[in-house]
């Protein structure tokens, strides 16, 4: 494996000119899109999703090793995790209708199941039989303890789901983490056209600007003792 060229260490004082080179990147690392050695490998392992509570009425974007995909939930219950583009026009899922049974493209009403089957092709001749010799691409995927993991490798090479000591702890509970909305001090200054400029918010006008960021509390999930107690 070919190792990046490090910048050196410096011995000079305000030798800043001798260190400007970026190190070269290690792309058998660092890429972990389709067909990179990196990407290939971490697709064996079930990978995190989303949190469970993040799939409500509608589609979300999920942006996961170097692939466009969308999540959501069916009326059903069952989640799907599916290429964002629909195969007919290419338009977004993400922009798509949940429905009864998967999730309907917004533009001519393509109806694809959670496993990619295509249920309904509306538009297309009543003898068409598109939907029976083909289908949109998909992951499977598992729900546990309010977090949804998939698996994104060959199909034949699934491996069971692994439940880890940190997931079970005996008297206590895993719980994902939940997103709230948090006081910012920077803003834009609404002094400025283009809100180019920010400028830092007096305490005392921070609540009428309702300056926020949407954030995830923690860093993902967490375990929380039960009140009963034990190990």
């Amino acid at each position: 494996m070919a190792t990046a060229t490090r910048a050196p260490f410096l011995n000079t004082r305000f030798g800043g000119y001798y260190h400007r080179d970026v190190p070269r990147e290690d792309a058998e690392l660092t890429h972990v899109g389709p067909g990179t050695p990196c990407g290939d490998y971490l697709r064996r392992f079930w990978q995190p999703v989303c949190f469970s509570d993040d799939l409500r009425d509608l589609p979300l974007r999920v942006p996961l090793l170097g692939e466009e995909l969308v999540a959501f939930r069916d009326f059903r219950g069952r989640v799907g995790l599916v290429e964002a583009h629909c195969p007919h026009r290419g338009t977004s899922l993400e922009f798509g209708l949940v429905s009864e049974r998967g999730i309907r493209c917004c533009y001519h009403g393509w109806l694809f199941d959670v496993d990619g089957t295509i249920l309904e092709t509306p538009g297309e001749p009543a003898a068409s039989t598109l939907k029976d010799r083909l289908c949109h691409g998909a992951y499977p995927v598992h729900e546990f303890n309010g977090i949804v993991f998939t698996y994104m490798g060959p199909p034949e090479q699934q491996p069971p789901f692994p439940t880890y000591d940190s997931f079970v702890r005996p008297g206590f509970r895993l719980i994902p983490g939940t997103e709230v909305l948090l006081p910012v001090q920077l803003a834009p200054d609404p002094r400025e056209r283009d809100g180019s400029r920010p400028h830092r918010v007096p305490a005392h006008h921070r609540d009428r600007l309702a300056v926020h960021r949407r954030v995830r509390q923690g860093a993902g999930a967490r375990l929380h003792r039960d009140a009963d107690g034990g190990a």
